[in-house]
């Protein structure tokens, strides 16, 4: 992609139907700093503060997520969003075939029997229930991206730990269905409550999916 479609992509970004790419629609911010690089073969646009939005309808929730910069090749390119592995894509990849919402190959159901049993009371374990929501939904978006999780080494898996469990607290602290009705029981679910779970759940999540149990940093 030369400079000049790049220009007119970074404009449509700015309006209110955003810029189209691959399976994202991507929302810049009125105010924002951009950085355009040309490399050898690939020209990479980084964002440097108030970082775009990126939406898609093909996922079962509203997620909030974040894009860091774009880098454009020749037949393709990737993605990269906050708190996810680069998101891969081709500019002639078929979109009609879009397998965004077909759940990774975990046992959603088993986990929500732990869940039950783990967190009896009905406000931890619906905070556990949507944080395995989360974590669902961003490890569908980075399979659909390219990501092969049982191919990951082990320094690999726990930085696909630590991206998925930022993802999952980021967008339920911004949950319409978790909101504490006092500023103590905020402080309590933010810096206690919420990360312990969080914790708990995507350990468990991820170790489905890489189907072998490995050992993750919790810190």
């Amino acid at each position: 992609m030369d400079l000049i479609k790049i220009k007119e992509a970074i404009y449509q970004a700015f309006s209110k139907n955003g810029y189209s790419i691959s399976k994202f629609s991507i929302f810049i911010p009125n105010s924002t700093t951009i950085k355009v690089e040309k490399k050898d073969n690939s020209v990479q646009v980084l964002f440097l503060n108030n970082l775009p939005a990126v939406k898609t309808k093909k996922l079962f929730l509203s997620i909030k997520a974040e894009v860091e910069g774009i880098i454009l090749g020749q037949d393709g390119g990737s993605i990269k969003l906050k708190h996810f592995p680069d998101i891969n894509f081709s500019y002639n990849e078929d979109t009609s075939e879009q397998r965004f919402g077909s759940p990774p190959l975990v046992n959603l159901e088993k986990i929500k029997q732990e869940i039950a049993t783990q967190y009896p009371d009905n406000k931890r374990k619906t905070v556990a229930e949507l944080a395995l929501n989360y974590a669902n939904e961003w490890a569908t978006l980075a399979s659909n991206g390219g990501v092969d999780f049982k191919q990951c080494d082990e320094k690999s898996k726990n930085q696909l730990y630590q991206d998925c469990k930022n993802f999952v607290y980021e967008n339920i602290i911004n949950s319409k269905k978790v909101e504490p009705k006092s500023s103590s029981v905020a402080l309590i679910l933010l810096y206690f409550f919420l990360p312990a779970i969080i914790n708990w759940v995507v350990k468990r999540f991820l170790d489905q999916l890489v189907k072998k149990p490995s050992l993750y940093f919790t810190a």
